[in-house]
């Protein structure tokens, strides 16, 4: 699931920068996270070799597996450092839940039918929020926002 969640942050910070006109790069499977960035990853000892993650799961969704909505609703404007977002969604098929934003997961448990409050920078800047559902079978979904307040003058 960490390698798919890979792949579409991939992408889709790949949409948000750079030249408006350029085409994407293509994303192509398997990615594979640097272990200090894999939340799956088994942790070992300062010097050990690490060892490697399990493979990633059918990146074909289950049957029903799907999300239905998804929608992060913030502030325009945020005065201070930081701003509350609440991430809403409705989905069918879904047994776990992520939430990676601005490429971190979010480490607080995400129920599978939301909400979930988010913290985020009141620094003008777009932030990217992925929701990646889970089915029984291993398949992943994933939805994404951005999410942009600007500081008060």
């Amino acid at each position: 699931m960490t390698l798919l969640v890979a792949a579409a942050a991939v992408a889709f910070l790949a949409g948000c920068s750079g030249d408006p006109g350029a085409e994407p790069p293509a994303v192509t499977s398997p990615v594979t996270l640097p272990t200090e960035l894999d939340p799956t990853a088994p942790t070992s000892a300062p010097g050990s070799t690490p060892t490697p993650s399990a493979p990633a799961p059918s990146a074909a969704p289950a049957e029903g597996l799907r999300i239905e909505s998804f929608a992060v609703r913030a502030p325009l404007t945020c005065d201070g450092t930081e701003f509350t977002a609440r991430a809403e969604w409705t989905a069918s098929g879904a047994v776990g839940a992520t939430i990676v934003v601005d490429g971190a997961t979010l480490d607080a448990p995400v129920p599978v039918a939301g909400p979930v409050d988010l913290t985020l920078p009141c620094d003008g800047s777009a932030h990217p929020v992925l929701l990646v559902l889970a089915a029984a079978d291993g398949s992943t979904v994933v939805g994404s926002q951005a999410v942009l307040a600007s500081p008060a003058r």
